[in-house]
């Protein structure tokens, strides 16, 4: 469960995403938490408050030697488009 504050906080630092300040904006955020307990539901709720896309990252790890390195690869061609601010669910 999110705080008041803490959701105060972030209403707070989507003002400027939503006034296009980027530079005025905090650079990120890491939610961190047990498993279950919302961080991905919260992460696109966020973006979808502010108006910017939410980008999920899954399974791109690897056991075999230089396929990690690969898929690392085709998710920077995911985020190619997005030259703007971006929220990554990982």
């Amino acid at each position: 469960m999110v705080s008041k504050r803490a959701k105060d906080r972030l209403r707070e630092d989507a003002n400027p995403h939503l006034a296009w300040a980027f530079d005025a904006a905090p650079m990120g955020y890491l939610l961190c938490g047990p498993v279950g307990t919302g961080e991905s539901r919260f992460s696109l709720m966020l973006s979808g408050s502010i108006g910017i896309p939410c980008v999920k990252l899954r399974n791109f790890r690897s056991k075999f030697v230089g396929e990690t390195e690969g898929n690392l690869e085709h998710v920077s061609h995911v985020f190619a488009p997005y030259s703007g601010p971006v929220v990554v669910d990982y």
